[in-house]
């Protein structure tokens, strides 16, 4: 079965859900939504990666608002996933990377929250400033 393709309806085993495997699904709807040919998925959401982070250099406080907050998603999905299958796995070498990959994912969301943290205090200080 292809990881990127949907399961058919034969296919789907028991008790198998979507958010199982966040990377996927991510990459997933981004070969849907960025443009490319369809073929590498991973490449077309390479693409659009790299496409929405230039355009967030220059993009206004709300879009990168925006993406910091999907980032957070993201990062807390993949932490719960790989220390789901660090719990899961067989041997303790492998338990041990997964958790070790587990422990970074939940170190980048902690420093994409301190980023909106952040972003929510400047934006409170710049309001608190008296206009001349």
């Amino acid at each position: 079965m292809n990881e990127l393709a949907p399961p058919a309806a034969g296919d789907t085993p028991a008790g198998w859900s979507f958010d199982q495997c966040p990377t996927t699904q991510t990459a997933r709807l981004l070969g849907v939504l960025v443009p490319g040919d369809g073929l590498n998925p991973a490449r077309d959401a390479y693409a659009g990666l790299c496409a929405l982070n230039t355009r967030l250099l220059n993009a206004p406080e709300t879009e990168v608002m925006e993406a910091l907050t999907r980032q957070a998603a993201l990062l807390e999905a993949l932490s719960l996933h790989y220390t789901r299958e660090a719990l899961a796995a067989k041997k303790p070498e492998h338990a041990s990377l997964l958790q070790a990959t587990a422990l970074k994912c939940q170190k980048a969301h902690m420093n994409v929250l301190g980023a909106i943290r952040q972003m929510n205090e400047d934006k409170r200080n710049a309001e608190a400033i008296p206009a001349d």
